[in-house]
């Protein structure tokens, strides 16, 4: 049902992917019903807009039938592919499609500013560009690089062991294949990734090794602990350095000395400022472009409905 697109890279290889991915044998393609799309060979397109998704989208495990998955919602997809860095669509007059939705929302984004109480309608360019999206998911999905399903959000709660703190409730996500044609825009569809036996081995073996060795530390020879100290340091002021002197000076550089289109800002950890994403996960991509019009576009109308909630 489900095929690694690791597996699938016309080098067999996958930038974007972990470890090292063997192809699938006949045997298991046979077994999982994917032997004959997996001998297809799939739109150039089509794997341009996957790679584009693994790489943009800041993904969620899942669990399906007792394995992780990596999941994404329709809407992150449609949001992501709207950047502009995304790839054409694999859909007839894509250059024109994205022409006219990047002047849809420069209009409606400045129709929203100026009316932010009452915003218009989306405008024909967005809308039809959500439905090439839809369509370029869906040829995806009957590609096997992808599969729908339906997310089932479960809270958990976790007692506190201090006394006075609140319990801690952490959302767990469950799916189940979804066989239906229609997807909502939070409708979720998932990658798999799966590591080789391989190199699944390795990585367990230096996680023992790291476990073992870090509590020896004291023992370690004087040479080796001044390395470690160092090289540890050195990362942690890279990393300061970064985060509190060049993430603002690229952001506000970009966005004020070469505004780009206008609209977007250069930064350094696009994802660093978000807590619903897992901490990995936030450091990226290394870096990206921020859509700072829809973003305080957006603080601005959360801040009056609040306000108007007050009032109220």
């Amino acid at each position: 049902m489900f095929t690694d697109i690791s597996s699938i890279y016309t080098d067999g290889k996958s930038p974007h992917a972990p470890a090292e991915v063997a192809p699938p044998t006949a045997a298991a393609a046979a077994a999982s019903g994917g032997a004959a799309a997996a001998a297809e060979p799939v739109d150039p397109g089509l794997m341009a807009v996957a790679r584009y998704l693994q790489k943009a989208i800041p993904h969620r495990d899942g669990i399906l039938e007792g394995r992780r998955f990596r999941i994404f919602t329709v809407n992150e997809a449609m949001n992501s592919l709207m950047g502009p860095r995304a790839p054409l669509l694999p859909v007839a007059n894509a250059e024109t499609l994205r022409k006219e939705m990047q002047e849809a929302v420069a209009q409606y984004e400045a129709a929203a500013r100026a009316n932010p109480k009452n915003p218009p309608p989306q405008p024909a360019g967005i809308r039809l560009f959500a439905v090439a999206v839809r369509q370029t998911l869906a040829r995806m999905r009957n590609a096997d690089l992808i599969d729908s399903c339906i997310a089932t959000i479960d809270l958990v709660r976790q007692k506190s062991q201090i006394p006075g703190e609140p319990d801690r409730v952490r959302e767990r996500i469950s799916l189940k294949i979804y066989d239906g044609d229609h997807m909502s825009d939070d409708g979720v569809y998932v990658f798999l990734v799966q590591e080789s036996s391989f190199m699944s081995v390795i990585y367990m073996f230096i996680v023992i090794c790291l476990i073992v060795a870090i509590p020896l530390f004291a023992v370690w020879p004087y040479w080796l602990r001044m390395a470690a100290l160092y090289t540890v340091g050195g990362l942690a002021g890279v990393l300061l350095v970064a985060l509190l002197v060049a993430r603002p000076a690229l952001y506000y550089g970009t966005r004020y000395i070469y505004p780009a289109d206008g609209r977007h800002a250069l930064t350094l950890f696009p994802n660093a400022d978000r807590d619903d994403i897992p901490l990995l996960e936030s450091f990226k991509p290394f870096i990206g472009w921020d859509d700072y019009v829809q973003r305080e576009a957006d603080e601005l109308a959360a801040q009056q409905a609040q306000k108007e909630k007050k009032d109220d």
